[in-house]
């Protein structure tokens, strides 16, 4: 949007609320500051420290329930979340993904981080261990 754009729309909006057409908590919720500042909030990361002008999320979600183990599937579930995180770190654009890996039954493995800091996930004995 360009600037004409956005000062017209402002305009609308302030005219609207100085005439009562909406209220103060209605143009509150219209008019938010720097979006991309909130997004960057919400996935724990400073604008900074992204060297990108675009990003692709990648969320993962792994089951952990007691079905996977009781049906011997739980090696299937650390192989392929393995695979895909080897496969992103390999792509073209892996400088420009970040991943986020939380379990089906709550735990987070890590919030939204760069594929050199994703985890890849062993077994060690009967333990699941984490390999940076």
């Amino acid at each position: 949007m360009d600037v004409t754009n956005q000062q017209s729309i402002e305009q609308l909006l302030g005219n609207a609320q100085a005439t009562g057409a909406i209220t103060n908590q209605s143009m509150s919720s219209l008019i938010v500051g720097d979006i991309g500042q909130q997004i960057s909030a919400g996935l724990h990361i400073a604008p900074d420290n992204v060297q990108a002008s675009e990003l692709v999320l990648v969320g993962l979600l792994l089951d952990d329930s007691s079905s996977i183990q009781y049906n011997n599937n739980a090696q299937n579930i650390r192989d392929g979340y393995n695979l895909v995180l080897q496969s992103l770190r390999e792509s073209t654009s892996g400088d420009d993904i970040l991943i986020h890996t939380r379990y089906l039954n709550g735990t987070v493995l890590y919030p939204f981080v760069t594929l050199d800091q994703a985890v890849m996930i062993l077994l060690v004995g009967h333990h699941c261990m984490i390999k940076l």
